[in-house]
């Protein structure tokens, strides 16, 4: 729900203490939860909040306050200080596509049941980004407004296509004047070599992979045509750990290494599995994502699918486990919720690209497929993987940035994602911290404005209540999560 404010002393038609709009829902029998377009929120018990609704004049001591605070309130009209504040929590409006995805081979060794990709089989080198394509599309990257930029290698497997990684990130280098450049890579690590794994180091690329829980499940849903998919991965994940702890200890600095799960149906069952497996390993984050029904994968789920209730009592069981680790002093994040804790707690914005608003689509990111055609986001490419290219915005080798940025498409997916004019999330008490994803629902719904309350919107409103509903409780452990992230990330930290 959404209250608007008072506007005008009627006695004497000068501004006098007004009450600001906010949002609000009831999270405990004597709990309300109240939010304001900055991201500021403030538990009421009942009393005060039909003291607010009912009488906002006469709200005084330690609640008004509260109030006054938390920008709820305004004395004498003074909103200078709100305005700043929602200037910084959309400063990533003004930055430009700082998230470039390099798809630089569709080519890929594994079959996996959830594949988003539309993989090609291992001889298929024509699907592989050529030198000269790539070097287009490190000189159209390079022409982005933004300053600080991630060139992320993604597939198929971008290690099967190594020369044109290694290409990339010494051209870019080269090239490269005034920017600040970080890489990254998606891999499954199966193709990995003492070569690579030296060069990516060396590089300071962060590495990420897949680990979908114990072997039995991992190898289940990540088939590898020939060999043992968990044991490749966790053999890698721990040779890159020792190098990077070696370096640590040399005083350098070098890539950072993560993992993160598909959430499939099998793992639901086990939850501490899936965390301990992380633990076990030295990571310090684990990223609990669902299934997307994006590009191929939309046929090939099968068993894998399953009802945002489903995922959310698995979610909620996992945080659970993730406090009780930190109450026994073990340093573990869980990364859905720190993406929303730093939306609560900070008064910036992270400005990650799926929930945010509006999402990233054309403004924050752009994804480059093999061939150098630019779409709107990884998900809009693997859309066309399947046939439509409706999030097509151009290729590297004709287009302007400008007339990528302002593409029709990337218009109407910023309209379609602004919350402020969608039925369901003006007036949610999650609205300055969620986002929709016009893709998904493009996808699901035939329409990038989508449907109220989808699975996705239940997933991502369900974890918002189970953290507001243990902010209280566990605001140490909440906010030492939120200072780690703001520090240079240690090791296994994404």
């Amino acid at each position: 729900m959404r209250v608007k404010r008072n506007m005008k002393n009627p006695m004497n038609n000068e501004l006098n203490d007004e009450l600001n709009y906010f949002r609000f829902k009831q999270i405990h029998s004597d709990r309300y939860l109240l939010t304001n377009d900055v991201g500021n929120h403030l538990f009421l018990n009942k009393d005060e909040f039909v003291q607010l609704r009912s009488d906002p004049a006469c709200v005084s001591g330690p609640l008004r306050e509260r109030l006054l605070d938390k920008g709820f309130l305004f004395e004498g009209g003074d909103i200078d200080g709100f305005i700043h504040e929602y200037r910084t929590k959309h400063d990533f409006l003004h930055r430009g596509p700082g998230l470039h995805i390099l798809v630089v081979t569709l080519r890929c060794n594994h079959t996996c049941s959830y594949c988003q990709a539309g993989r090609k089989g291992m001889d298929r080198s024509n699907y592989d980004m050529d030198l000269k394509t790539a070097e287009e599309t490190v000189d159209f990257i390079l022409n982005s407004g933004a300053r600080d930029l991630c060139i992320e290698f993604q597939g198929g497997e971008p290690l099967a296509n190594f020369d044109t990684v290694r290409h990339v990130i010494a051209y870019t280098q080269a090239k490269n004047t005034d920017k600040n450049i970080i890489f990254s890579i998606v891999t499954n690590l199966s193709l990995m070599d003492d070569q690579k794994r030296s060069f990516l180091l060396e590089n300071d690329v962060a590495i990420c992979t897949s680990l979908d829980g114990p072997e039995e499940i991992h190898n289940k849903h990540r088939v590898l045509t020939a060999g043992n998919s968990f044991r490749k991965t966790v053999d890698q994940i721990r040779r890159i750990s020792a190098e990077l702890d070696k370096k640590d200890r040399e005083g350098k600095t070098y890539g950072r290494l993560n993992a993160l799960p598909t959430i499939s149906k099998d793992i639901l069952r086990d939850h501490k599995s899936l965390v301990d497996l992380y633990v076990d390993l030295g990571f310090q984050t684990i990223h609990l994502r669902p299934v997307n029904p994006f590009g191929f994968s939309e046929g090939r789920l099968n068993g894998s699918q399953y009802t945002a209730t489903q995922f959310l009592a698995f979610y909620r069981r996992c945080l659970d486990y993730i406090l009780e680790l930190n109450e026994s002093g073990t340093v573990f994040l869980e990364k859905t919720a720190l993406i929303f804790l730093q939306k609560i707690l900070t008064r910036t914005d992270p400005g990650f690209m799926d929930i945010r608003s509006p999402c990233g689509a054309g403004i924050g990111q752009l994804a480059y497929n093999y061939d150098g055609r630019i779409f709107t986001c990884d998900e809009g490419r693997m859309v066309d993987a399947s046939g439509d290219n409706v999030f097509c915005l151009g290729n590297v080798s004709d287009s302007s940035h400008q007339q990528v940025v302002t593409n029709g498409v990337v218009r109407c997916v910023g309209i379609a994602s602004c919350l402020e004019g969608l039925p369901g999330c003006h007036d949610c008490v999650y609205h300055p911290y969620c986002g929709v994803c016009p893709v998904y629902n493009y996808v699901v719904h035939g329409s990038i404005f989508g449907r109220p309350f989808n699975e996705r919107c239940r997933i991502m409103s369900g974890i918002q209540d189970y953290i507001f509903e243990r902010l209280e409780e566990k605001s140490d452990i909440f906010s030492s999560w939120v200072t780690l992230s703001n520090r240079t990330p240690p090791k296994n930290y994404d």
